[in-house]
């Protein structure tokens, strides 16, 4: 009897041992960066910077005037018309016809309303508000939806030009056909490129800002920009960190473009990292 006594007591620790070795397996794991997490950072930064984009390529298209038209070869950049002009207001429609721009082919068209006073200074930007709005536009074969708001807020500290930028009901659909949503508040100020207002190619923006919305999987997430830095020449962040707080889990990611525009950031879970291509999409 003492012998099974002791056979009984030496299974049960050994079942024991296991069940701890296992529990702690299970925990490596969670902690580590799954495939769904890589997924999720990698679908917002793409939703993220295209929608940033969008203000790049509105500015370089109807430039910074009331009148100002572009009507050109449709093959090599967008044809700006004007859809609509009235007092107080003017729509205009940037069309793209599969051209490729900073890196991306982009097809369909944006649509710019712009309301200024009636009375006064009607070229005071700071009382400008932009209301952009899509037409079946994509961006590398990615549908883009939704309604920003850009509204000038002058040179708040007497040097750099600076926006507010707010996105509602926005939405991608990525090139495998999944989707995500997102609302946000940004602040851009433009710290590269205001001395020279008729070339926008020079322009650098430092970003900042929070959002929310559903990855694709349905699940709610938040978003917070810190220091982004965007030039208009790259489709991509170039440095600066974004934040993504979903499933109670915190999944951040830094930009590591630099000078060059690179795609390549580092994601970091539960203090682990991994170096993605942030314009890769996962299945």
């Amino acid at each position: 009897m003492k012998k099974l006594g002791l056979i009984m007591v030496a299974s049960f620790l050994a079942a024991n041992v296991m069940f701890t070795s296992c529990k702690k397996d299970d925990t490596t794991t969670s902690s580590s960066i799954t495939d769904a997490d890589v997924a999720e950072v990698q679908d917002n930064s793409i939703a993220s910077s295209a929608y940033d984009d969008v203000d790049t390529e509105v500015s370089a298209a109807i430039g910074t005037g009331l009148k100002s038209d572009l009507i050109g070869d449709s093959t090599v950049k967008p044809v700006v018309t004007i859809v609509s002009k009235e007092k107080g207001k003017i729509v205009k429609k940037i069309t793209y016809n599969g051209i490729n721009r900073r890196g991306k082919v982009r097809t369909g068209s944006i649509l710019v309303t712009i309301t200024y006073p009636t009375v006064g200074d009607s070229t005071d930007e700071t009382k400008w508000v932009k209301t952009i709005t899509f037409e079946n536009y994509t961006v590398g074969e990615r549908k883009i939806e939704g309604t920003k708001t850009i509204t000038y807020q002058g040179k708040v500290d007497g040097i750099h030009p600076q926006w507010d930028v707010k996105l509602v009901a926005g939405k991608v659909t990525l090139k495998n056909g999944k989707s995500i949503t997102a609302d946000y508040s940004r602040t851009r100020v433009m710290t590269a490129g205001f001395l020279t207002p008729l070339n926008f190619e020079d322009d650098v923006f430092t970003i900042n800002g929070t959002g929310s919305g559903l990855n694709r999987k349905g699940v709610a997430y938040t978003s917070t920009l810190t220091d982004i830095v965007k030039a208009a020449g790259c489709p991509y962040f170039k440095s600066g960190t974004e934040t993504f707080v979903s499933d109670k889990k915190t999944k951040t990611i830094t930009y590591n473009g630099g000078d060059s525009c690179d795609p390549n950031a580092t994601i970091e879970v539960n203090g682990k990292t991994k170096i993605v291509n942030i314009d890769t999409e996962a299945n």
